[in-house]
C-alpha cells in the first residue's frame, strides 16, 4: 500500500491468475488495465534507474518485485518465451548491488528473478543473465531456504558453463571450470541439511515416476536443481569416457542420467505445493527430453497438464517441444 507500482503489479497478477485458474473472464480486463498502468509507471522510473540515487533499498525491492510479478503475468497470458518483463527485472536487479546475505524484498526479488532466468534457460537451452549482483558466498550455518539459494546460484553457473557460447576457453580452462563446478555441486550434496532428505518413498497413487516425499517447497526446488546440475555436468564432461554428445545429444543416455531425470520428475509429481510446481517447469522442460520410455513420457505430459490447472501456466509449448524431441524431429 506504500508503493502504487507494487500495488498495481499485485492486482494485475492476481486478476490474471484468477482468470486463468478459475476461468473467470471478468478478471481478465481488470488485470489488463492494472498491467498497463503498472508498465507505464515502471517505464518512467526505469529510465532513471542508473542516475537516480533513490533506487536503493526498499524502493529497489519494490520495483524489482513488481517487475517479477509482471513477468508472471506475462507468462500466464501465454507469452512464456517473450521476456520483456524478465529483462526489466534484470535491469532493477542489477541497478545497484544487492546484499544476498541478508533478507528483504530486494533479495527475494533477486532470487525470484534468477529462478525465472533458470526456468527460461533450461527451456530454451540458453545462458543465464547473471550479473555481479549475485556474488553469493553464504555461511554454513544458514537455514534451509538459503541452502536452496546456494544450489540456485551454482546451477546458474553450471548452465552458463554449458550454454554460454560467447566465452572462449581452452581445453585445459574448460576442464578446470568443469572440475570446479563439479566440486561445488558435490559439496552442496554432501553438506546440505538432513531435512533435504526424503522422509518417505511411499508410492503415490497413479504415479509411474519415483515417489520422493519432502517437507517444504525449497527442499523440492533444491533437490531438483541439484539433479539438473549433475545431469548438465555429466553431459558436458571433458572426460571422453563419459560424454561425447553434449547437452543436446539424444544418444548419450546412461543409467545415471536416467536416474536423475526420473527423480526430477518424481519430485514434481509427489509434492503438490503450487510454488514448487511453478519452479519445476524449467527442470521438467529440460530433463523431460531425456526420458526414453513411453510410460514416463506420457506421465510427464499428464503431469504438466494437471499442473497447468492450479498454476495457470501455459504448458503447451513445453509439451510440443518434448514431443518433437521424443519423435526425433530435432
Amino acid at each position: 500500500m506504500q508503493n502504487s507500482i507494487l500495488f498495481k503489479a499485485v492486482i494485475a497478477f492476481s486478476a490474471c491468475h484468477e482468470s486463468r485458474t478459475q476461468r473467470c473472464d471478468r478478471y481478465q480486463e481488470l488485470g489488463h488495465v492494472f498491467h498497463g498502468a503498472c508498465v507505464r509507471d515502471l517505464l518512467k522510473v526505469l529510465n532513471d534507474v542508473h542516475p537516480n540515487p533513490d533506487i536503493q533499498g526498499d524502493v529497489q525491492g519494490d520495483y524489482l518485485s513488481a517487475t517479477c510479478l509482471l513477468r508472471s503475468y506475462e507468462i500466464l497470458n501465454g507469452d512464456t518465451r517473450q521476456q520483456q518483463h524478465l529483462l526489466g527485472a534484470y535491469s532493477f536487479a542489477s541497478s545497484s548491488h544487492i546484499d544476498t546475505k541478508i533478507r528483504g524484498l530486494a533479495q527475494s526479488g533477486a532470487w525470484n528473478y534468477l529462478r525465472e532466468e533458470i526456468t527460461m534457460a533450461l527451456e530454451l537451452r540458453r545462458a543465464v543473465r547473471l550479473g555481479s549482483e549475485f556474488d553469493y558466498s553464504p555461511s554454513d550455518d544458514r537455514p534451509d531456504d538459503t541452502w536452496a539459494h546456494s544450489i540456485t546460484y551454482i546451477l546458474a553457473r553450471v548452465i552458463n558453463f554449458c550454454f554460454d557460447t560467447t566465452v572462449e576457453m581452452s581445453s585445459s580452462e574448460r576442464k578446470g571450470s568443469w572440475e570446479y563446478l563439479s566440486e561445488c555441486v558435490s559439496d552442496w550434496r554432501s553438506n546440505r541439511p538432513k531435512s533435504f532428505n526424503p522422509f518417505s518413498a511411499a508410492p503415490k497413487p497413479g504415479n509411474a515416476l519415483p515417489s520422493i516425499w519432502l517437507l517444504q517447497p525449497w527442499h523440492v526446488a533444491g533437490e531438483q536443481y541439484l539433479r539438473v546440475a549433475e545431469i548438465l555436468l555429466a553431459l558436458s564432461s571433458p572426460n571422453p569416457n563419459t560424454s561425447g554428445f553434449g547437452v543436446e545429444g539424444r544418444e548419450f543416455n546412461p543409467p545415471s542420467i536416467q536416474h536423475h531425470v526420473l527423480e526430477v520428475c518424481g519430485l514434481a509429481f509427489t509434492n503438490d505445493n503450487v510454488a514448487a510446481r511453478v519452479n519445476a517447469f524449467g527442470p521438467l522442460a529440460f530433463c523431460g527430453r531425456y526420458l526414453v520410455q513411453a510410460i514416463h513420457q506420457e506421465a510427464l505430459v499428464s503431469m504438466l497438464l494437471d499442473f497447468s490447472i492450479s498454476t495457470g501456466w501455459p504448458v503447451q509449448p513445453i509439451i510440443e517441444d518434448l514431443r518433437r524431441h521424443w519423435a526425433g524431429e530435432e
